[in-house]
């Protein structure tokens, strides 16, 4: 569904940020997503499957500017949590790129940190 979401918005390069363990939950929300690209027919890019080492804010955040620094062309991008979501909001707002105007994310749990995601 938030693949689906991202795809209804507009998005047609989707990147999928998970951490590198590959938890069951995790491994459902990244088949859900290659199914999204493919209902949708979208192509699966591998560069666009991006594994972290650990769930953490920081590297999310440093991981999306690394991204961004390197051209990785996105509009859009699903993470496995929110935590995740968190830092890549942090990322795209420091860089000055407007969301979900320039770039849209959907994370995952809705966990309480969410409520601060607004971050004009």
């Amino acid at each position: 569904m938030a693949t689906e979401e991202l795809i209804k918005k507009g998005c047609k390069n989707i990147l999928f940020i998970r951490i590198r363990i590959k938890l069951s939950t995790t491994n459902l929300r990244f088949l859900g997503y290659i199914e999204a690209l493919d209902n949708h027919h979208l192509p699966f890019k591998e560069e666009l499957a991006i594994d972290l080492e650990q769930v953490t804010f920081e590297e999310t955040k440093a991981t999306m500017k690394r991204l961004i620094e390197q051209g990785l062309i996105f509009d859009g991008t699903f993470t496995t949590n929110d935590w995740l979501a968190l830092g890549a909001l942090v990322c795209l707002k420091e860089l000055n790129f407007k969301v979900p105007e320039d770039y849209k994310i959907v994370g995952f749990a809705n966990i309480s940190i969410s409520k601060y995601s607004y971050l004009s």
